[in-house]
């Protein structure tokens, strides 16, 4: 949900809701922190994001940002619908966010929530203080902010990236990668499942559901973050 910067090592890692960000921001504070060994814990990293480690550390909280060649740039890309579903389970239905979406009555009423969502697009304007949720009417940036495009958070142009990973490359490649360059043994997570922990979500989708989703992330599979899909079927 922002962007790390580390300059001893020229990289940037650019950080979208519902891509692994979790597992990421906790590498991360594990090599700014020096540690070596690890044990099970548990973390939250929406509270390590917004705390004054983070800040000071160069983690910056923004839309996309460009930085120059003499960095590594490097994402995490997910399917639009896997990524929508994800979202959908955990902010609507688990956080019970449904209830501030104008006109839904129902957590399972997609076609007013993508109305609502609509409603509040309108008015969103980045600030970090929404996200922070210390000013009025913060529901709607942080709705707008988890459920906004690839191409929101990592633009549009694709060979801007030097290394773009899926979400299922966390283990077998994103963090090789990152011990590496960081010259330190990183912890193997176990990703939240929102599905775990929400008793009612969705999990298939009507093709009326798939045709709406696609429209809302139109400009992701027109600019090649996702693979566009028969919505025929």
């Amino acid at each position: 949900m922002g962007h790390f910067i580390c300059n001893k090592c020229n990289l940037v890692i650019y950080d979208a809701p519902k891509t692994g960000g979790s597992t990421i921001r906790t590498w991360i504070y594990h090599y700014l922190n020096k540690k070596k060994k690890y044990e099970n814990y548990e973390y939250d990293s929406q509270k390590y994001l917004t705390g004054k480690k983070i800040k000071s550390r160069k983690y910056k909280l923004t839309n996309f940002v460009k930085y120059s060649k003499r960095f590594t740039k490097i994402c995490i890309r997910r399917d639009p619908v896997e990524r929508f579903i994800s979202c959908y389970n955990d902010k609507i239905i688990r956080e019970e966010k449904w209830k501030k979406i104008p006109g839904m009555k129902d957590p399972f009423d997609l076609n007013s929530f993508f109305k609502g969502i609509e409603t509040n697009k309108k008015e969103f304007k980045w600030k970090i203080k929404l996200i922070l949720g210390l000013d009025k009417g913060s529901w709607k940036n942080y709705l707008n902010y988890h459920f906004e495009p690839l191409t929101y958070h990592y633009g549009n142009d694709l060979n801007y990236f030097d290394e773009i990973f899926y979400l299922s490359d966390l283990d077998s490649k994103v963090k090789p990668f990152l011990e590496n360059l960081w010259g330190i043994d990183l912890p193997t997570i176990k990703m939240r499942n929102s599905r775990l922990i929400t008793k009612r979500y969705i999990d298939t989708l009507s093709k009326n559901d798939k045709k709406q989703i696609f429209n809302f992330y139109k400009e992701d599979y027109q600019n090649g973050w996702a693979v566009i899909p028969d919505t025929k079927k």
